[in-house]
């Protein structure tokens, strides 16, 4: 038996439109009650692959089926930044843990590193031969990782 469980509830996160089924652990208010409706913030015209807290206070990323990334302003539901550069979906994506950079992947067999407060794309990493659904970037910044329907994963430097 986990000791960190308690009772099923319901409520209404930030991210849903919906009820869930709750299942909170013992340090989170019994009634959920720090969730409030859902905010629907419109701008993609393809279905959303990804959603990212930022490394900023106020930013969130999202990766389209469009190939677009965006930047977001959350306490203003206010597009920033759009990034413009991968041929096809984006699926995957990892904030720098120092800089403003976002790693992204993509179904155009590609992982892309941007500077997002300045929307510039600094360098394309090509070598894989599906698409890249999985990017991690170190937690000391220094490489990154990414990993393919290609049955390989690389790590760059």
């Amino acid at each position: 038996m986990l000791a960190h469980r308690t009772r099923k509830r319901d409520c209404t996160p930030v991210a849903y439109h919906k009820p869930c089924d709750c299942e909170c652990r013992k340090d989170i208010p019994q009634n959920c009650s720090g969730w409030r409706k859902g905010v629907t913030i419109k701008g993609h015209t393809g279905k959303i692959t990804r959603a990212l807290w930022g490394p900023v206070n106020r930013s969130i990323f999202s990766g389209s089926d469009d190939t677009t990334i965006r930047i977001w302003d959350w306490e203003l539901f206010k597009e920033e930044r759009q990034l413009l550069g991968h041929g096809w979906d984006v699926k995957s994506a990892d904030w720098h843990p120092f800089y403003s950079l976002v790693a992204t992947g993509s179904m155009d067999n590609t992982a892309k590193l941007w500077d997002f407060k300045k929307g510039e794309l600094l360098h394309t990493f090509e070598g894989h031969s599906s698409t890249v659904w999985s990017v991690a970037v170190h937690p000391s910044g220094n490489f990154i990782a990414t990993g393919s329907e290609d049955k390989t994963w690389k790590l760059w430097r």
